[in-house]
């Protein structure tokens, strides 16, 4: 009976001890900004303390610490228990709490994981790898350090630009979110941050890293064509584009992927081109139609090549005027989606198809560009609706394509601030901007404290009285649910020429008033600051209807040289 007692109580401690190794998560403990008066070894120790208050040595404090960001950030990542995470969160000096949840991110570079040398995981059966497999690589090759995010923009130091194409799926606090803790005290070292909006188009509010103080980039077309039409036998001409290097000389005989399979290729993935669907005997020495999906394009071609194929026409996905252009591994080019319809009843009706596929010839200004990419992440911002994320926030920028006409989206419909930002970065331009909206680190915290963090600087102390987040000095201006009449003010830098005067313009969205004074800015010397007052007023009775909804417009100040665009969104109460 006593052997019995004893075995039950090695099993309950076996089975409590379980739970608790159960229960231990990887937790970003987010510290704030450094004081500037320890050293890094200082720091970390720091980080053992806090670990060592709930833990029940040191030792197991030392050996539960995964990673110390002690370069521009302050705080550390451990396993902890949920009980220990909370009892860090409530010391005064800690910022924030948050698990370390690496899945919650995604890359959205082209051929993302091949970009950044990881190894390649298993297909997810739709064009792309299995995230599991993704992460796992991802982090193995961050030497542990569970958040790879807040790593990197910790070792940022001494870098000018950091170019992050991740986005966190969710939305999360700012001082939950990884990239915009890190974002943060990259800025307070001059350090740019931009980072992508995301993929997740043309779905309403699904914009990620939407943090003021991040340059948040959308993706859009480009102002040239990489033209490489395809010639069918009958003379018909199919409008294609490529940047293969590789041509053909001839025709060749055309045939469509479906009808050129391996037996036991099932219909779901016929005429995709997978690896091993095609059969060489039927391929060999001809140019192959491809349907895009399930696997990258660039897959495709290989697999017309292992087949013996002299080239192949790939069906672009995406419907209206949007196309995506890659190298391939033989000669190639893409169609849009409606045009493989035409290559397709050639194939069908014709006793004998032939093509060949003209080389590619770059064709400059010869398009109307730019338009927004469908997958293209859009606003509102899900997180503060008050701010309007901008492409650029301190260079030129437009909203026109190069015909002069509104940006539109792939559909051709006229786009909106919500998908182009403050429009398209103009390089040529971007050295003489004129006006800059010169938001700081110190405008950055206020913003914070207005929307209830007070603790990310332990020297910066928040005013009594708090700005809305509207009034952060943004080359933007968004207005959510207005009731009757809301004044915000900004501040532009002259960073053109030394006297000059600016005009200002405004384009007023439909249904509101707005009133900028002064309507003329007058400067003496280039540095020099001035403020205006923008109020805007709902019109009366015109947005009954429209309750939510919001409407667009800019305004603009100008000196006959310069133009500085600024986007207006506004939705009523």
């Amino acid at each position: 009976m006593k052997g019995d007692s004893l075995l039950v109580l090695l099993l309950l401690v076996l089975l409590h001890l379980s739970n608790s190794l159960a229960q231990r998560q990887v937790y970003i403990v987010y510290v704030g900004e450094h004081s500037g008066k320890k050293t890094l070894r200082e720091v970390e120790d720091l980080h053992h303390s806090y670990l060592h208050s709930v833990k029940g040595s040191i030792e197991e404090a030392r050996a539960s610490l995964v990673y110390s960001y002690k370069h521009i950030i302050n705080g550390f990542s451990a396993f902890l228990t949920p009980d220990e995470a909370t009892k860090l969160s409530e010391m005064e000096e800690v910022v924030s709490v948050f698990r370390s949840r690496p899945r919650r991110y995604g890359l959205q570079t082209t051929r993302s994981w091949d970009f950044v040398n990881l190894l390649e995981g298993e297909s997810d059966g739709k064009g792309g790898l299995n995230h599991t497999n993704e992460e796992e690589a991802l982090l193995h090759k961050a030497n542990g350090a569970k958040d790879v995010i807040v790593g990197l923009l910790d070792t940022a130091d001494g870098v000018h630009v950091m170019s992050i194409s991740i986005v966190p799926f969710d939305l999360a606090p700012y001082t939950s979110d990884g990239i915009a803790i890190g974002a943060l005290h990259a800025v307070k070292r001059n350090i740019v941050v931009a980072c992508s909006a995301g993929n997740e188009g043309p779905n309403p509010s699904t914009v990620r890293n939407v943090a003021p103080w991040i340059l948040t980039v959308g993706a859009s077309s480009i102002d040239r064509v990489f033209r490489s039409p395809v010639v069918l036998g009958n003379g018909i001409q199919v409008q294609g584009q490529t940047v293969t290097p590789f041509k053909l000389e001839k025709m060749y005989p055309l045939v469509y992927a479906g009808d050129v399979e391996v037996p036991g290729t099932t219909a779901n993935i016929t005429g995709l081109c997978l690896n091993g669907t095609l059969s060489p005997e039927l391929v060999k020495g001809k140019i192959v139609l491809c349907y895009s999906g399930y696997s990258y394009n660039v897959e495709k071609g290989v697999e017309v090549k292992r087949a013996g194929g002299a080239g192949f026409i790939l069906q672009n996905p995406l419907s209206g005027i949007g196309i995506a252009v890659e190298a391939h591994v033989l000669p190639a080019t893409v169609v849009f989606s409606n045009d493989s319809a035409t290559v397709l009843n050639y194939i069908r009706n014709d006793t004998n198809p032939m093509a060949t596929i003209v080389p590619v010839k770059t064709l400059v200004d010869n398009n109307v560009a730019p338009f927004m990419a469908p997958f293209s992440s859009t606003g509102p911002n899900g997180l503060d609706p008050n701010i309007l994320k901008v492409l650029v926030n301190i260079l030129r920028a437009g909203q026109n394509n190069n015909m002069g006409m509104p940006i539109t989206d792939v559909q051709g419909s006229a786009a909106t601030p919500f998908q182009y930002g403050a429009g398209h970065f103009k390089p040529t331009q971007a050295a003489d901007p004129g006006l800059v909206y010169d938001a700081t680190y110190a405008d950055y915290l206020q913003f914070l404290c207005s929307n209830g963090v007070n603790n990310v600087d332990k020297s910066f102390k928040c005013p009594n009285a708090l700005l809305a987040p509207s009034d952060l000095n943004y080359p933007s201006l968004a207005i959510s649910k207005l009731n009757g009449t809301m004044t915000v003010n900004r501040t532009v830098t002259n960073v053109g020429v030394g006297e000059s005067v600016y005009n200002v313009t405004v384009q007023a969205p439909a249904g509101y008033w707005i009133e900028i004074l002064p309507t003329s800015l007058r400067f003496g010397a280039v540095g020099e600051n001035r403020s205006f007052a923008i109020t805007v007023k709902e019109e009366s009775g015109a947005l009954r209807d429209k309750v939510g909804q919001y409407a667009f417009g800019w305004y603009a100040w100008s000196d006959g040289v310069h133009i500085v665009r600024s986007p207006i969104a506004v939705s009523s109460a």
